[in-house]
């Protein structure tokens, strides 16, 4: 065998070595990486017509943040409206157990269009929209940091309120 032949071989026999650390990593030592989808959650809004809740959906991870910050910036499709009234704020938010309390400005009582529809409509796209998250299935809303009676007069909202199926709508928008 000539001197070519032998650097050859070791050649190959180290590129082999150096293949085989290399297949062996990947398939024992280094965690595989997976492609993941973006996450999505739903927020419910007012359909265009006010009578009915429709879902929006976004991108993230749906926390309760994520909700209440999408809840007061409105929708972002042009055929739905938003559940709060202009200028209501998020003052702050605390979850206790299964129970989530949701402390709004009072912009939400002071510049609320009213109705009995469209109380209705605001307090369930509000509990609604929160009680998507595993951990929340009741939502006492606060206003000013108190507990109050109702929003416009029509709907109690002195106890905590459970999610509501039947103001959902199913039109596709």
């Amino acid at each position: 065998m000539s001197d070519r032949q032998r650097i050859g071989a070791l050649l190959l026999v180290v590129i082999l070595l150096f293949a085989g650390r290399l297949l062996w990593n990947r398939l024992f030592v280094e965690e595989p990486t997976i492609a993941t989808a973006p996450q999505l959650y739903t927020v419910y809004f007012s359909s265009g017509n006010k009578t009915y809740l429709m879902p929006e959906y976004r991108f993230g991870e749906g926390t309760i943040s994520q909700r209440l910050d999408a809840l007061v910036s409105g929708p972002q499709h042009p055929n739905l409206a938003p559940l709060l009234p202009q200028g209501t704020r998020v003052i702050s938010y605390e979850e206790s157990a299964d129970l989530l309390y949701v402390n709004f400005s009072e912009d939400l009582l002071l510049h609320h269009s009213g109705g009995s529809i469209g109380e209705l409509i605001t307090i369930y796209g509000i509990v609604n929209t929160l009680t998507e998250i595993e951990s929340v299935k009741r939502v006492q809303i606060l206003v000013a940091g108190k507990m109050v009676s109702t929003i416009a007069g029509h709907v109690d909202i002195s106890n905590p309120l459970v999610r509501d199926w039947s103001l959902i709508g199913s039109q596709k928008l």
